[in-house]
């Protein structure tokens, strides 16, 4: 292999649950809650439905999907089925203790991204996503003067289009097109990240979206998605082309710490107290807004907490962001779930970086 391309491998180790939403998602009347043992079971439904027929029950089973509002657990024993004759259906049960039991009813549940074979992974995407948000960022604090004129014109309405030109200033830097905002001209393709190896089933959990308010208040909506469980390690491989991007190990692990030591100042330090972690990087839906922008870093704490306030208050009127200045943060809501009996924030990671032996 050529020696300008340095490889290496990655460790990524969940600190808390990890959201990679696939788009798809489990009707409320597409799994079983068993409440005693704090378990959701999901049947096959094709194997299941075969057995409906069996036992002439298809006519009944149309009713319950047109009309019934009752758990699938209540309208298959109401049938007739029994626990084992259930159960030996499911394939795949998960840990609900942290979620279920507190919500108002059953709901859908957002699934995890899984592969061909049905096993949940990260993408490669996911990681290179947060990692190039960690570069941007300390780019812009190590060249403030590059991203002056885009920063005296930041404005809530032009927003989104401001954050990518400071992408183009950040890593439009190849010549392949004479349009520097052409993602030919992106260094970052130089950058390869693999999908994780396959995860395991067991790895998963489910967990319920909640929101800490400034004063400690929760919103607990009735959102349940299937989560990466803290603990769980997932590996990667890393290439770096070097005849086209100068970035080594070492550049991205100091992005990832000066990122995290950013975003925890101005943001999570509002909410909740907790120590400085090493190696710390945000990953995934549902761990808020400010883990996926530079808008602080580019804007300063102050401006940054009000063009994101007046930003998030024209596309979202009816959440009221525009006391978000008064309050000094912005989104004034930090993302977090039930773990373990305790509150702990979505999406949180250590990554270890090393090189390929």
């Amino acid at each position: 292999m050529e020696n300008y391309i340095k490889r290496y491998k990655i460790k990524l180790k969940t600190l808390s649950p990890v959201f990679i939403g696939s788009g798809k998602e489990i009707n409320k009347k597409e799994y079983v809650y068993y409440r005693n043992s704090q378990e959701v079971y999901i049947p096959d439904m094709n194997r299941l439905f075969h057995d409906i027929l069996k036992r002439n029950l298809d006519n009944e089973y149309q009713q319950y999907l047109m009309s019934e509002n009752m758990p699938l657990l209540n309208w298959l024993k109401s049938v007739g089925y029994n626990n084992y004759e259930i159960k030996k259906f499911c394939n795949i049960h998960m840990d609900c203790s942290d979620a279920l039991e507190k919500l108002n009813r059953q709901v859908a549940i957002q699934q995890f991204v899984k592969d061909a074979y049905g096993l949940p992974y990260i993408p490669g995407s996911s990681l290179k996503g947060a990692i190039r948000t960690c570069l941007l960022a300390e780019d812009i604090m190590k060249n403030p003067e590059k991203y002056g004129r885009v920063r005296r014109n930041v404005t809530p309405i032009f927003l989104g289009s401001k954050v990518k030109q400071t992408e183009s200033l950040c890593f439009n830097n190849l010549n392949c097109k004479e349009e520097r905002e052409d993602a030919l001209n992106d260094e970052m393709k130089g950058v390869i990240v693999s999908d994780s190896k396959p995860l395991k089933y067991k790895d998963l959990t489910l967990c319920q979206k909640v929101d800490i308010g400034l004063n400690g208040g929760k919103n607990v909506p009735n959102i349940l998605r299937e989560s990466l469980r803290a603990g769980v390690t997932a590996e990667f491989d890393l290439s770096i082309d070097t005849k086209i991007v100068s970035l080594t190990k070492a550049d991205i692990e100091q992005a990832v710490q000066n990122f995290y030591d950013m975003y925890k100042k101005v943001y999570v330090d509002k909410f909740i107290k907790i120590a400085a972690e090493k190696n710390t990087i945000y990953l995934g839906g549902g761990c808020g807004y400010g883990t996926k922008t530079v808008i602080y870093n580019l804007l300063g704490e102050k401006r940054g907490t009000e063009v994101i306030a007046r930003f998030m208050s024209k596309k979202f009127s009816e959440h009221h962001y525009n006391k978000d200045v008064e309050a000094g943060v912005s989104p004034r809501m930090l993302k977090c779930t039930n773990y373990c009996g305790n509150i702990v924030e979505m999406g949180k990671c250590r990554i270890e970086i090393s090189e390929e032996s």
